[in-house]
């Protein structure tokens, strides 16, 4: 099927190929007709536009009229209320929610330990002659922690992005949230001597 626009209320130029179906005539030619809502040309891998528009796609794929992406982070509660402000259709807002909450959080922990680190040195080592470098410490940990989170925080986006769109889904946007820190937890668990046992 070829379809250059797909509107239920204009006229629409398609080719109907003879399916028997009451929606198309049995004329397998060009023609040009207005087709009611509710026989709305079915959607095939072929045609991108009416696949992503087709009635046989669950509501919760398509975005409302007046939908406009909620800003970061836009967590409501209780959480399994569903809300037009808090929910989530395109994977690259998918991407920028999940990108954010893994860098705010591997930024606390990160900056937790280093902060660790630091009091080790400075209250059982007194003022060791390196004190003038201790600085360091907490800039390294914030680079570390931004590299990991930009590749976790992509990742696991881009696989729960994609998860959602196929099923076809709305994504809460407290799954990024809670996705970042299942990151956190793989870092915390990886960080002992037991990783080997996952």
């Amino acid at each position: 099927m070829v379809s250059t626009e797909w509107n239920p209320h204009k006229r629409t130029t398609v080719r109907a190929p003879d399916i028997g179906a009451s929606c198309f005539p049995a004329n397998p030619s060009i023609i040009t007709r207005t087709y009611p809502a509710s026989c709305e040309p079915p959607a095939t891998m072929f045609s991108s536009v009416l696949m992503a528009r087709s009635t046989s796609y669950l509501k919760y794929s398509r975005p409302p009229d007046n939908y406009t992406t909620p800003p970061f982070p836009s967590l409501y509660w209780p959480p399994q209320d569903t809300h037009s402000a808090g929910s989530l259709y395109y994977l690259f807002d998918i991407w920028r929610f999940t990108l954010l909450w893994t860098l705010i959080l591997y930024a606390i922990f990160h900056i937790g330990v280093a902060a660790v680190a630091l009091s080790v040195q400075l209250l059982f080592s007194g003022r060791p002659a390196y004190w003038r470098y201790l600085w360091t410490i907490p800039v390294s940990y914030a680079v570390v922690a931004g590299i990991q989170a930009v590749f976790a925080g992509s990742f696991v986006a881009l696989i729960i992005g994609a998860a959602y769109i196929s099923g076809p889904f709305w994504m809460s946007t407290w799954i990024p949230f809670i996705w970042g820190w299942a990151c956190v937890l793989v870092i915390l668990i990886s960080s002992f001597s037991i990783q080997g046992g996952l």
